[in-house]
């Protein structure tokens, strides 16, 4: 499992991290990102401005149920708010989307969490009225809620 070959969840459904660039890169139509509202506490769409890439260190956090990868310089929306993903530990507790009806939210305990040997190729997504997305590492796995660096 690598970071690009996570699903982003869009409007039309989830796409592999990889082949969203791949589709800015070709200059293509977007579809917009799923973003959760902190204040109103939902989720809803955004626009891509700009996707960029580059090599970082990433580290493997694991739930219960699922576990994701993810740059060591981005952050997870945890219970007590945004939290540095180098600074997740077992028994944080991270705010996930199992996609019920697009709106609800539940968390998952951190069961597990170990930092990567390689740099890893990762994306940078900037968006038009947010500053997160959501991401699974499978497709009917939780969505965690991540802020680029």
């Amino acid at each position: 499992m690598s970071f690009s070959s996570q699903f982003i969840s869009m409007s039309c459904g989830l796409i592999k991290l990889g082949d969203l660039f791949e589709l800015y890169r070709e200059n293509r139509n977007l579809p917009q990102v799923k973003s959760f509202n902190e204040e109103l506490n939902q989720f809803f769409y955004a626009d891509i401005q700009e996707i960029s890439c580059h090599k970082d260190p990433c580290k493997k956090i694991n739930t219960s149920k699922d576990c994701i990868i993810v740059p060591v310089n981005s952050s997870l929306l945890a219970a007590r708010g945004w939290k540095n993903a180098e600074k997740i530990n077992q028994n944080d507790i991270l705010v996930v989307d199992y996609g019920h009806n697009g709106v609800e939210w539940s968390v998952a305990e951190c069961a597990a969490t170990s930092c990567l040997p390689d740099k890893m190729t990762c994306f940078n997504l900037v968006l038009r009225r947010a500053s997160n997305f959501v991401i699974s590492s499978h497709y009917h796995g939780a969505g965690f809620i991540i802020k680029s660096s």
